[in-house]
């Protein structure tokens, strides 16, 4: 699929959220800039605490990668007004088979130019530090939705124990991710 029709099919998505009556704000993360996950994180929390400041209640909606983040950043929230939504988002690094493309440093593609180092630590810092110090009330104010079939993201990293999770039948994922977008208000009733 073309990353512009993407892009397009995300923003018609959350467009017709607006529509709905939901507040949207788009906060781009971009995983090869060369910051740290630690700066990626802190950004992110700079923006949701400036939202916290004019919203009463805040859900954080992360697709793929940002669904990763927002995991993160739920065990940094976790006495807040925050909720989280975790689409197609890898939470754990799984092993794969030598031969699996989905590998977390394949899919992050250490050791290449265009490697992507903040979005490999941002799992590892997801399943070695966030996902064991989410409080059982942190995990019921957050939400897993993964597809029927994901040739990106294996299904299996995307469960974490305690979570709720919600199986789309969708197979792929970025059109899981955009459907994901649109029922969201369904999703979350």
């Amino acid at each position: 699929m073309n990353s512009v029709i993407l892009a397009s099919d995300e923003q018609s998505a959350i467009k017709e959220l607006r529509q709905k009556g939901y507040n949207t704000r788009h906060v781009p993360i971009n995983w090869q800039s060369g910051h740290s996950f630690e700066t990626l994180l802190l950004q992110s929390l700079d923006a949701i605490r400036t939202a916290q400041a004019k919203h009463k209640d805040i859900l954080l909606v992360g697709a793929s990668a940002g669904g990763t983040l927002v995991v993160n950043l739920m065990a940094q929230l976790q006495d807040t007004n925050v909720a989280a939504v975790s689409i197609c988002g890898r939470h754990i690094d799984r092993n794969r088979a030598k031969w699996d493309p989905r590998t977390l440093k394949r899919m992050t593609f250490i050791n290449e130019r265009r490697a992507s180092q903040s979005f490999y630590d941002a799992v590892i810092n997801c399943q070695d530090s966030a996902i064991p110090s989410l409080t059982t009330d942190s995990k019921q104010r957050l939400l897993c939705i993964q597809p029927f079939l994901d040739e990106v993201v294996p299904r299996r990293t995307m469960h974490i124990e305690g979570v709720p999770m919600h199986t789309l039948p969708r197979a792929g994922h970025h059109r899981a991710i955009v459907a994901s977008l649109r029922k969201l208000p369904d999703i979350l009733s």
